[in-house]
């Protein structure tokens, strides 16, 4: 029995799984240590639930600091990359880890590979 989008989409990401059952659709996000994980519900609330594990902060500490926080900062700081099939926003510095996942994605047709040029601005 094949798994469902939605089931997918919630499971740990597989490179094999996703490019056999998806076509020009890829909403992740890459850590610094190369793992990809679906950007669900979103990007931006996925790179917030990154940047709340990584700083061990509760919603009460985020609420705190929302007013200072934009999703660029978040993304700096924690060294991720934000990617789609044909976009990315990248911090300003990437890991080998990173590049290397990224190699791997479009190796298998996972994002266009056209994607560096949102990398390496």
């Amino acid at each position: 029995m094949s798994k469902t989008d939605i089931e997918i989409l919630h499971s740990k990401f597989d490179v094999e799984t996703h490019s056999k059952h998806f076509i020009n659709y890829c909403e992740v996000i890459v850590l610094p240590n190369g793992e990809v994980e679906y950007a669900v519900p979103s990007h931006e609330r996925k790179a917030i639930e990154i940047f709340k594990r990584e700083f061990n902060l509760s919603d009460e500490d985020l609420n705190n600091l929302s007013k200072e926080l934009s999703i660029e900062y978040i993304c700096e700081k924690c060294h991720l990359i934000m990617l789609w099939y044909s976009y990315a926003y990248a911090p300003s510095k990437i890991t080998q880890e990173q590049v290397n996942t990224l190699n791997e994605l479009t190796s298998h047709k996972c994002i266009s590979e056209n994607i560096w040029k949102y990398i390496y601005k």
